[in-house]
Order: structure tokens, then sequence, then C-alpha cells
């Protein structure tokens, strides 16, 4: 995610719910290769909410 990689926290902040609701609601109405994508995007926004909170000072989310 360039977000990630930029650092904009507060965009990736913003955008995180949503990514994070969409991309779940792909993974448990896809199959095969569509699923396998919905969950890569899955685990890329649950990787940058997880440094939102651990730039914010939760680092306790990760674990």
């Amino acid at each position: 995610m360039k977000w990630r990689l930029a650092t904009q926290y507060a965009r990736i902040a913003e955008h995180a719910p949503r990514l994070l609701t969409e991309s779940l609601t792909a993974l448990h109405h896809t199959s095969g290769a569509e699923q396998l994508r919905a969950a890569h995007l899955l685990a890329a926004a649950a990787r940058s909410a997880d440094a939102v909170a651990y730039k914010f000072g939760a680092p306790d989310l990760s674990t």
C-alpha cells in the first residue's frame, strides 16, 4: 500500500474501517483466485491499520 509506505497515517486511519469491511466481505463471498486476492487485500489493510495504531501508541494490537 502506497499510503502505508508514505506514512500517511491520517489517510490510512480514515479509510481503514471501510477497507477492512470490504475486504472481509469479499473474502467471504468469493472463491478461488478472487478469494486469494481478497485475502491479500485484507492482510494489507490489517497491516496498515496496525501501523497506524502502533504509531499512535497502541503497540499491543499486533499481539
